[in-house]
């Protein structure tokens, strides 16, 4: 049952006997989630260089741009996630945005088999990693309900801690699976380097595909809505209906803030241009 008829952690024997089983699941699904969140997010790290130097057409601004445009998009999406959790249930809420992820991940996939794909689709899907940055809000909101006060702290630190490790294992990663036809007839042609070398830079995408959906699919099926959202567990269609809901408003203000940066009117809404760099070093001296 995906909503237990009673949630009181504070009581010793409850925790005991049946509680911190039930928690511990839901925390490590939710860590595993976050983790791929935030692989997707920050994937952009490293394929931007590599783009670099396979020869996509487009200038070192536009490259490092979608590197912005990805921590924009995390940072607007985290707004919506913030309170999806009480219209929707934390079981809903982890699933459907970890499916979501995989959006980007396919996305990239086949926009990265080719030169040629313009720079308009990767701003997209650059748009689109940040959804793993906006996962992490209602992540950390979820898991901490299900423990007692006393381990409350320990319980935030783990999801949050081992879900940073995504960065980590996706910089680790991708440079090994980039080098090899891991994925056959499915992954495509590979690109080609100066040197020759074969680069299948569509794998930095492909890589979490399996992951994403098999995580997924496990929050959908093991992790749990705590009684108080069991308004929210007893609608299934409704609660997704929200969580789609608002990560479209949340993608639409990031749309606007994209816009705004690519067009030279806002950059300051990603990261401090090097003039704002230059007048605050001259006011300090």
């Amino acid at each position: 049952m995906s909503v237990p008829q009673r949630w009181e952690p504070e009581d010793a024997d409850f925790w005991t006997n049946s509680g911190s089983r039930l928690a511990n699941r839901n925390l490590w699904l939710s860590t595993g989630c976050l983790m791929m969140a935030f692989a997707v997010w920050m994937v952009w790290s490293v394929i931007t260089v590599q783009m670099q130097a396979l020869g996509f057409p487009f200038s070192k601004e536009q490259l490092y741009s979608l590197t912005a445009i990805a921590g924009l998009a995390g940072a607007t999406l985290r707004i919506p996630q913030s309170f999806v959790l009480a219209l929707s249930g934390g079981r809903v809420v982890i699933a459907v945005t970890t499916a979501l992820l995989l959006l980007p991940a396919v996305g990239l996939a086949i926009a990265l088999r080719s030169v040629d794909t313009p720079f308009g689709v990767f701003a997209a899907l650059a748009a689109l990693s940040g959804l793993g940055g906006g996962n992490f809000a209602s992540s950390m909101a979820n898991i901490s309900l299900f423990f007692p006060k006393r381990q409350q702290g320990m319980a935030l630190g783990i999801n949050a801690g081992v879900g940073n490790l995504g960065l980590s294992l996706m910089q680790v990663a991708l440079p090994l699976v980039m080098g090899v036809g891991l994925f056959g007839a499915l992954g495509g042609e590979p690109l080609q380097s100066a040197s020759g070398k074969a680069v299948w830079l569509q794998n930095a995408g492909l890589l979490w595909v399996l992951p994403v959906g098999l995580l997924a699919l496990l929050a959908w099926l093991r992790m749990n809505t705590l009684p108080v959202h069991a308004a929210a567990a007893a609608a299934p269609a409704r609660a997704v209906g929200q969580v789609l809901h608002l990560t479209v408003l949340g993608l639409l203000g990031t749309a606007l803030g994209v816009v705004s940066l690519l067009s030279g009117q806002g950059p300051w809404l990603v990261l401090p241009t090097t003039g704002i760099h230059t007048t605050c070093a001259a006011s300090v001296r």
